[in-house]
């Protein structure tokens, strides 16, 4: 390495030439000064400093089209007669895009949901080459089926809201 490693600088090398630029000095790492500007030649490490903004819309972004895709493979693609009536309301990749969260409604009762989600479990290979081929992803995300109960929640607060009103009447 040395001062030919460019983009390549380590924390501990790119702290050291912060430390130079405010003392003044030139530091012993490669910086170039244009206009008032310090500028280096590095890269953040993972799990360091703030996402950029590119990388948080292209997920979200990716989110809604496998969302979409999920969807229309559950609907319309998949026979196992274990998964009922149900429909995909989101979905939740994680900070490196490898694994997402599906969450699902199910129509019906627990049972119902239980069933509807070992099918899609079964499903899941066949979901992620389907999902890959039609969104030309090199490598799909690991999908895990979740029951989305956010429905059933607002509507037991609303519930409990209205008999609060009641009460103060």
């Amino acid at each position: 390495r040395g001062l030919g490693a460019g983009p390549y600088l380590l924390r501990n090398e790119r702290l050291a030439n912060n430390a130079a630029a405010l003392r003044g000095g030139a530091g012993f790492f490669p910086m170039h000064r244009r206009e008032g500007f310090l500028i280096f030649s590095s890269v953040l490490s993972r799990g360091e400093g703030v996402e950029k903004r590119g990388v948080k819309y292209h997920r979200g972004r990716l989110g809604e089209a496998l969302r979409e895709e999920i969807e229309t493979i559950v609907e319309g693609e998949l026979g196992d007669p274990r998964i009922g009536l149900v429909s995909v309301s989101s979905v939740a990749l994680a900070d490196d895009s490898r694994s997402a969260r599906v969450f699902v409604t199910v129509e019906g009762d627990e049972e119902e949901a239980g069933r509807s989600l070992e099918g899609l479990t079964a499903a899941v290979g066949y979901i992620r080459r389907e999902v890959a081929e039609r969104l030309h992803l090199r490598r799909p995300p690991e999908l895990y089926f979740q029951v989305d109960r956010s429905g059933q929640l607002a509507a037991r607060v609303d519930e409990l809201l209205s008999r609060a009103k009641k009460r103060q009447r």
